[in-house]
């Protein structure tokens, strides 16, 4: 699966299949949710709340110190369903490691617009 932001239909040559972003009356903001969403198959609202201020919580004893409020790594998500080896690329922070379950995941890792570098999780 590749999915593109801020590409329009013209752009894109590729053979591609466009699908909305909401779910009746609710429209997904381009965020976790969303990406939580496309990832797990399932309606997902508020699954990671807005503006949450993870890196107040950020030390050496935190389990996932990257992977912002979440706790754990959300489980049904494409890359645990698929069973060869599966990696992720992306450039939205921690989007990548912990929304998409993926075996090997490269992503920017930027918090609070101060840019940390590139960061690389290797889950099994």
């Amino acid at each position: 699966m590749i999915l593109v932001e801020g590409v329009g239909v013209r752009e894109f040559r590729l053979p591609y299949t466009s699908c909305s972003n909401s779910k009746g009356w609710y429209a997904y903001e381009a965020g976790e949710a969303q990406y939580l969403t496309i990832s797990t198959g399932r309606h997902q609202v508020f699954a990671y709340p807005a503006g949450y201020r993870a890196y107040l919580e950020d030390d050496e004893s935190k389990q996932y110190p990257f992977s912002g409020y979440l706790s754990s790594i959300p489980s049904g998500t494409v890359g645990e369903r698929f069973g060869g080896k599966s990696i992720a690329v992306g450039n939205r922070s921690m989007f990548m490691h912990t929304i998409t379950g993926a075996d090997i995941a490269i992503e920017c890792f930027a918090r609070n617009l101060s840019n940390q570098g590139c960061m690389g999780v290797i889950h099994r």
